[in-house]
């Protein structure tokens, strides 16, 4: 349920966790109103909950799951990465809470079964302050997989992304603005290399020389 004044004052409600929007989606070459009047003879989708059609059987989660997965890979390919090097644990949707709870020794042992495999360099996952049950479980699950490797697989740097908490995303992009632009305008900022080196090794150092023009005056953006 969205939270509005109206709602507000009859209903008491906890941190949101998402915020959603409603919107029309229709061809660019088409512009249109979203009128009654404008859309007179046009067809029109509508998601399930517009249809107020709320349950959602396993057949359904099927269904998502299938496309979810090709969407997944078809943006990977984007990015270079083929199907070979992918690998879908297949968690269910809003599931993962139990698998967390009753101690699924198979969900955890796949996931550290794919860290092992894998040995990643650098690990991304979900924040443990996302509101979002799967998000912050799965968060609590690659936690305890990391805590088990042998320091020899462990990866360099574990990032963490925040989907489902809008409020502390807010004040965070607040923190960053102030500290950025504390005069509306953005400043120089100098930051201790020594927790990087400690991360990456020295080699970090001949890796920033060799991508960085030292002869440009400008700020420059490192990609390597």
């Amino acid at each position: 349920m969205s939270i509005t004044p109206e709602r507000e004052k009859a209903v008491s409600f906890t941190n949101p966790y998402y915020s959603n929007k409603l919107q029309f989606v229709g061809p660019k070459a088409h512009p249109f109103e979203p009128t009654a009047a404008a859309m007179k003879g046009m067809t029109v989708g509508a998601q399930r909950a517009t249809e107020l059609r709320w349950p959602i059987t396993a057949v359904d989660r099927a269904r998502f799951a299938v496309r979810r997965k090709g969407e997944a890979l078809r943006a990977l390919e984007r990015l270079g990465v083929g199907k070979q090097a992918t690998r879908f644990l297949g968690f269910p949707d809003q599931g993962t809470t139990g698998l967390l709870v009753h101690a699924n020794e198979v969900a955890q042992h796949a996931l550290d079964g794919v860290l092992r495999a894998w040995q990643p360099t650098v690990v991304v996952g979900p924040s443990l302050l996302d509101l979002h049950p799967d998000h912050s479980a799965l968060a609590v699950m690659l936690s305890l997989a990391l805590e088990e490797l042998p320091r020899a697989l462990a990866p360099r740097c574990h990032i963490r992304f925040l989907i489902h908490n809008p409020r502390l995303l807010a004040r965070h992009e607040e923190s960053l603005l102030r500290f950025l632009a504390p005069h509306k305008d953005l400043q120089e900022r100098e930051v201790s290399g020594v927790y990087f080196l400690g991360r990456a090794g020295y080699d970090l150092l001949g890796r920033l020389f060799d991508h960085t023009r030292v002869n440009s005056s400008d700020h420059q953006v490192l990609v390597y």
